[in-house]
Order: structure tokens, then sequence, then C-alpha cells
């Protein structure tokens, strides 16, 4: 064991962070992986310091605190791998994140540090980052993220629930600027309910991403979209569930998707939201790619109007499971699948899946008409139509045409 004082100053490349203990002879491991590089002197805070060198499980990463207390770690040397998603260990007892150079870290992970209330801005510095995968997934004491914090690390390709569960509640709008290599945001801000608004240009350099999904998941305070949010996020082709139960959200931007056009699915993207009033005309106009609607606006309580033909363009999709799934006010309307004159071979020799898709227990908005999906022509396809229809929500007062609807389509 080397021993000495704590220094005072560090330099070179080190990594600094404060633990709490509550109880005397109380230990702390460092969360090494066996795939990481490590060549590090440990300086435990009390006088004492291990060396750390090769081996990720060297018995010197845990130190026994023979008093209880604040402590401040630091770390000089080389680090490749920290993370926290694989070893649970004792991330709870982590405070404060104090201070950076790069060690090398390519994976750095504070996954489930439930105390864990400030991070420092010298994150930036962090060059050879190339995940920041569940960084701070479940950092339940978190309110705030330095700005900039990934401007050093253009490596970085996954940013999969970097934030998820963290009560965060702004963002800034380059935090992901100069990140232009990640291909993956699934779940980043997922259960960020304190999260008030999103930047207009969030996304705006990430052009190689191809994955949205469940980013904004539950984000209860959002009331609004930005308009051109993935304007340059040409390669996108799953918007699943990106802000599915934003309950505050009211209205959707017309073109929020225009340029998106290698979609395949929109599952459940704006499911249960139960603010949203209305959609906007042409808003699924250019993902021609699209395969996947089930659930997109299931639960939409206070959806009222659909435009006509909103449907009309997206030829290949197969799967309307449960879209307007308990849309209790919505006001249906005959051509959201097809214009007129189209309805014979809008869905020729596809099977199409319309399970549940108008399935709704109560009705209290406007009469309307239903398109007659059991008129089309699927050919040599067969659709899956169980309870397409189903549900006291409709009727005759609440559909012109119920009474027209064949019993295996209810």
């Amino acid at each position: 064991m080397i021993k000495g004082p704590f220094p005072s100053q560090l330099s070179g490349k080190y990594f600094m962070l404060e633990i709490l203990t509550t109880t005397p002879n109380e230990t702390f491991t460092l969360p090494l992986n066996s795939s990481g590089s490590y060549n590090f002197t440990a300086n435990w805070g009390d006088g004492t310091a291990d060396s750390i060198i090769t081996a990720y499980n060297d018995p010197d990463i845990t130190h026994t605190f023979s008093s209880a207390g604040t402590h401040i770690i630091s770390m000089k040397g080389i680090c490749t791998i920290w993370r926290w998603d694989i070893t649970a260990g004792d991330r709870a007892k982590v405070r404060r994140i104090l201070d950076f150079t790069d060690m090398g870290f390519t994976i750095l992970n504070f996954c489930g540090c439930v105390n864990l209330t400030f991070v420092s801005k010298n994150m930036k510095l962090l060059t050879h980052l190339t995940t920041a995968g569940s960084m701070f997934q479940s950092c339940t004491s978190l309110t705030s993220i330095p700005e900039g914090i990934f401007s050093g690390s253009t490596g970085i390709t996954n940013c999969n629930s970097v934030f998820m569960y963290c009560p965060i509640t702004s963002i800034s709008e380059d935090i992901f600027k100069y990140n232009i290599n990640v291909t993956t945001f699934y779940q980043a801000f997922n259960h960020c309910d304190k999260l008030t608004s999103i930047p207009a240009n969030l996304f705006k350099y990430n052009t190689k991403v191809t994955v949205l999904s469940h980013m904004f998941y539950y984000c209860t305070s959002l009331t609004s979209i930005p308009a051109h949010l993935f304007d340059t996020n040409t390669l996108v082709t799953t918007f699943e569930t990106t802000f599915a139960w934003c309950t505050n959200i009211t209205s959707i931007p017309a073109d929020l998707f225009k340029y998106n056009t290698k979609v395949t699915t929109f599952s459940s993207t704006f499911s249960n939201i139960g603010s949203l009033t209305s959609i906007p005309e042409h808003l699924f106009d250019t993902n021609t790619k699209v395969t996947i609607f089930n659930y997109t606006f299931s639960s939409c309580y206070y959806l009222a109007s659909i435009p006509d033909n909103l449907f009309r363009y997206n030829i290949l999709a197969i799967n309307f499971n449960a879209t307007f799934n308990n849309c209790n006010k919505l006001q249906h309307k005959a051509n959201i699948f097809w214009a007129d004159g189209e309805r014979d071979t809008r869905f020729l020799n596809q099977s199409v899946i319309f399970t549940t898709c108008f399935k709704r227990v109560g009705f209290t908005g406007l009469q309307g008409t239903s398109p007659d999906l059991w008129n089309c022509d699927f050919g040599t396809g067969t659709p899956t139509k169980t309870s397409c229809f189903a549900g006291a929500g409709n009727s005759t007062t609440s559909l012109t045409n119920y009474n027209d609807i064949p019993v295996d389509w209810k």
C-alpha cells in the first residue's frame, strides 16, 4: 500500500469524485471492467493510495474507510472503462463528480448513482469516449447538465438511455452538437418528467442517426415539439414511442417528419397524449416506406379530428393495429386511407392488420363516417379485422355507417 497525503492539486490524467460513507469501516469499490485497460494510482483521500496496474479485479480496487463521512477520491493515470451498469456495487455512495482530465475513458458510466447531484463541466475534455449509453440513467438526484458536456467526445456513436429517469429541467441546444457520429438516441430522455422544453436544434448535427425511439417517452412536463426538430435526421428508420405519454403536448408540427423519408415504423409515436386534439394534414405524406402504424395515436382521449388522406401515401403500411384505439372523441373520416376513387386498389394483395384499429369503450365527440375497409379489394391478401370497430363507443351515434359494418369487423 502506498501511503501519503492526498494531493491538493492534480495534473496530467486524472479523475476526481466525492463519495459518502455512513458507518465506520465501510468499503468502496471502483467499478472497473474486464475489457478495460488500467494503470493508475487511486488516492482515497484519507492519507492512503493504491496502485492499480492491469488487473481490473485487483484487490486494491476496494478500500475500507475507517471513519464515516465525505471522502474525495482521485485517480491518476490510465483508465479506459468505468461502468456501473455492469457492476452495481457502491454507486449510491457517489455524491459529486468533481473534476476530469482524459484518462482514456472509452466508456464512462454512472448508471444508478441515485445520489449524484453534480457533474463537472470538464467532462467535455473526454476525447476518447465512444459510448454515452446509460451514462446517467436513473441518476434521480441529477437536476442539471453542464453545457457542452459531450463537446469533446466526437467519437460517441451510442447515446442510448443517457439521461433516462433523470429529473433534469432543461437541456442546452449544443449538448449533442459535436457528436456527429451518433447513430442511436434510443431512450435518451425517457422518463425525464421534469423536462419542460426541447431545444429546436437538438439533433441538427446528428445526421447519421437511424434510431430516435422512446426519446421523450413519459416526459410529462413537455408542452410542445419544435417544428423542425428532425429536419436533418434523414436516415432515421424508427420513431417508435418517441413522444408517448407526453401528456401535456397539445399539437404536432405539420412538417415534423417531412424529411424522414426512410422511416419504417411509427409504432406508438404519439400514444397516450391526453392533450392532443388534432393531427395536421400531410403529416405522413413523405414517409412512403412506413410499414407500421400500430398504436400510433392509441389512447389519445381528446383527439377529435383527423385529416382526410392521412395515410394515403403510406402504401407499404400493413400494420394498423390499435392505431386509434380508445380515441373516444374522434370524429371518423371516410378517406383517411385513400383519396376518392382509390379505395378499391389501396390494399390490393396486402394482408393488413386492422385489429382494434378504431376500437373504443365510449364516445363523446361528433358523429363521423368510418372508412369502409370491408369494401376494399385485398386480392390475394387477407386482412386481420378482429375488433377493428369494437366497443360501445362505436355505434349509430358515433358513425353514420355503423350499420353497414359487417359483424366480423366489429
